[in-house]
């Protein structure tokens, strides 16, 4: 784990801060967590309210917008109807036939707004493509402006069209002149005034974009489909979406924005709640504000529609809005609370100090710390205890001391004996070794003498071992490379008295016990031993080496020569022969190791253990 991590060793100070911290923010995620969501249902609240207010002024201006175009509208119609009644007054002063007022009427401006028919006792002339028109002047009022309304009598969208006629009788040859206007022929110059508001509409209509994506447009519905709540009120194709419903030109929309609402959802929820719906696959509110007044028997509606996404987008910049400020009151408060346990905490600083320079030994130093607190009293009691621990160790190092000595002088004595006993051991083997040479000078088989002089090695390889151990400093430590080198000397002196054979002792700085060395002695007296007898019969360059090393808890003992390797016919591992049996008994049974055999250019023994 990293060192960072491990708060238990933190100092108290640092444990005080890291717990003030930790509090600190736990008590600031409780103010988020109680706070936030309710800062953030408000401003959703409020930024709902926000756009209401908004709707409700532009559904403020559209009404005025409305008015203004009918006011202006109502003067310009007003003001062409005057006009024209001038020119038929006109017409009326120079006319004398029918062909003369025929012939003036087409020469005027009458014919720029409206069309006309002349009727005398005898003939009858109009330019009247509709007959509708004509019905509609069986029994005209003289000198008077009259309304009129067509009905198409289809399921049309569009609107009735009002035209209004104004007839007067010639009184030269009772010549009687009618002129029949569109309504929207009466005010053609209305256009540009209608740009106008339109351009200040839409700038009302803008007025929620820095809020949503959405819309906001001004469309007629037709009341033939207000019943209608199975379907979708959005209409793809044109012809179908003209018998639906229409987009005012004040409208900058080409098409609705109701997504799965129907006609009729849409006709219940004016003035009310906003509809939730789906739009695009994302959830949309949609208001419906009725403009429709007592004109006419269409609906006309003011609609809004933004996405749920972007009012939540406004919701939550409130916490960023108050992070900054939470993050800065949390900074001070940490800052003031460490200086204020600073201070509160100066005495037991001190204490845990004193306590560290006491673990590093210095038994001298002590706290001072006094007071009538419960600091205080801990540090004149700390004092106190380190005074009576310095007494206690100075006594207990004299104790040590003296029983030290009485073991010294224990352990002298018992290093002395066991040396005697070795040395004694060492004679005894030594004395053996002899008593064997003089019998075997009396025997003549040589099946015996070599039998003898193997049981003299493996006693020599004993007795070097226990004088190893007479003449070592430390009874448990054997010089295993020095051991070896006397080893091998002393069969080399038996059988390579020509110094023929290149032996190469590879052992670094090994020191074993007697447990260990001895059987690792045997090992290497039994494998030498055959290799000097019978390896290099026929090697004009014999070469031995023996190789010991240490890694981690093993130790690996290699013994390898160029010579000519043991028959293969031989069970290394299940041999009769006694050399072989030593080895592999003093290899498992002894070592608790194994044994590895093989041939590399030459015999090779691997003992690991």
């Amino acid at each position: 784990m990293p060192k960072l991590l491990q708060v238990k060793s933190y100092t108290l100070n640092m444990k005080v801060a890291l717990a003030l911290f930790l509090l600190s923010i736990f008590l600031l995620s409780v103010l988020f967590l109680m706070i936030v969501p309710k800062m953030q249902k408000e401003q959703y609240a409020q930024t709902k309210k926000r756009i209401e207010q908004m709707i409700a002024v532009t559904k403020e201006q559209v009404k005025v917008a409305g008015k203004a175009i009918g006011i202006q509208a109502d003067l310009e119609k007003s003001e062409t109807k005057y006009m024209l009644q001038v020119q038929i007054s006109k017409i009326k002063e120079q006319s004398f036939s029918y062909e003369n007022a025929k012939e003036l009427i087409k020469n005027s401006k009458i014919v720029n707004h409206c069309s006309y028919i002349i009727k005398s006792s005898n003939e009858s002339f109009n330019n009247i493509d509709n007959p509708l028109f004509l019905k509609q002047l069986k029994n005209p009022i003289l000198d008077e402006w009259e309304k009129h309304e067509l009905d198409m009598k289809d399921k049309s969208l569009s609107r009735k069209t009002n035209y209004w006629s104004y007839t007067t009788k010639f009184n030269q040859d009772n010549t009687i002149v009618s002129i029949f206007c569109r309504e929207y022929d009466l005010n053609k110059n209305h256009s540009s005034f209608e740009e106008g508001i339109k351009t200040n509409v839409q700038k009302t209509f803008a007025l929620t974009h820095k809020f949503h994506k959405g819309k906001t447009y001004l469309m007629w519905i037709n009341p033939n489909y207000q019943q209608e709540d199975d379907r979708p009120l959005y209409e793809e194709d044109k012809k179908k979406r003209k018998e639906k419903y229409s987009i005012s030109n004040m409208s900058d929309v080409q098409n609705i924005f109701t997504g799965d609402l129907s006609a009729k959802q849409i006709y219940e929820a004016k003035d009310k709640e906003p509809l939730t719906h789906k739009l695009n696959n994302k959830k949309a509110l949609t208001w419906i504000e009725d403009l429709s007044g007592n004109e006419g028997s269409y609906i006309f509606l003011l609609v809004t529609t933004i996405y749920d996404e972007d009012l939540n987008t406004h919701v939550d910049s409130t916490f960023w809005k108050i992070l900054p400020a939470s993050l800065t009151a949390l900074f001070l408060s940490i800052v003031a609370g460490f200086f204020l346990f600073k201070r509160l905490f100066k005495g037991i600083n001190i204490l845990s100090d004193t306590a560290k320079e006491v673990n590093k030994g210095n038994k001298n130093i002590r706290s001072k710390v006094k007071g009538n607190d419960d600091i205080g009293h801990l540090g004149i009691v700390f004092d106190s205890m380190l005074d009576s621990l310095q007494q206690n160790i100075k006594t207990l190092d004299s104790k040590v001391e003296n029983k030290t000595k009485e073991l010294q002088n224990s352990l002298e004595e018992k290093e002395v004996l066991l040396k005697e006993i070795h040395h004694r051991v060492k004679n005894n083997l030594a004395m053996t070794i002899g008593l064997i040479k003089l019998q075997e000078v009396e025997i003549e088989d040589e099946n015996t003498k070599k039998i003898l002089n193997n049981i003299q090695e493996r006693i020599y390889t004993m007795e070097l071992l226990h004088r190893k151990l007479y003449e070592s400093s430390k009874l448990n430590e054997i010089s295993f490379k020095e051991y070896v080198t006397n080893l091998v000397y002393d069969i080399e002196t038996t059988y390579n008295y020509d110094k023929r054979i290149d032996v190469n002792i590879d052992i670094k700085d090994l020191y074993l016990n007697i447990e260990t060395a001895m059987p690792c002695g045997l090992i290497i007296n039994e494998v030498i031993t055959n290799a000097f007898k019978y390896a290099f019969k026929n090697n004009d360059n014999p070469k031995l080496l023996i190789k010991m090393e240490k890694t981690d808890n093993t130790y690996t003992l290699i013994i390898k020569d160029n010579g000519e390797g043991i028959d293969e016919s031989i069970d290394i591992y299940n041999s009769d022969s006694l050399g072989l049996k030593l080895i592999n008994t003093i290899s498992k049974l002894q070592l608790q190791g194994k044994l590895i055999y093989s041939y590399e250019n030459g015999a090779k023994f691997l003992i690991e253990f």
